[in-house]
């Protein structure tokens, strides 16, 4: 089933994005707190606002097929823009990061069909 094929490939995308938020300075600890202007104009917002909004959903399953789409593709842009940061071919790479966008290009593939 594609939404168990997503949910399980979150999880790397979490890690990784919980990694790289910037805690120096924040007054939240890295959990997004939408009445927190400073939340809002921090440059680590969005992948906070997203990690909050994963984790909240103990299950992940809560969500429905376009939710999970829509976190999926998220976490695809993050881990690309990672990877072009680190100068990586998320072509022909075989980090564990470059094999997971791999993947999830072609999971993606398939959610497009599903649809």
């Amino acid at each position: 089933m594609i939404q168990n094929k997503i949910i399980k490939m979150l999880e790397l995308p979490s890690y990784i994005l919980r990694g790289n938020i910037l805690l120096i300075g924040c007054e939240e600890k890295g959990v997004y707190n939408p009445r927190q202007s400073h939340c809002e104009y921090c440059p680590d917002s969005q992948s906070c606002r997203w990690l909050k909004d994963v984790d909240a959903a103990s299950d992940l399953s809560q969500f429905n097929y376009d939710e999970l789409v829509e976190h999926f593709e998220f976490a695809m842009d993050k881990m690309i823009v990672q990877a072009r940061m680190l100068e990586h071919n998320i072509f022909t790479c075989t980090c564990e990061m470059c094999e997971w966008i791999q993947d999830a290009l072609q999971l993606y593939e398939k959610t497009s069909t599903q649809q």
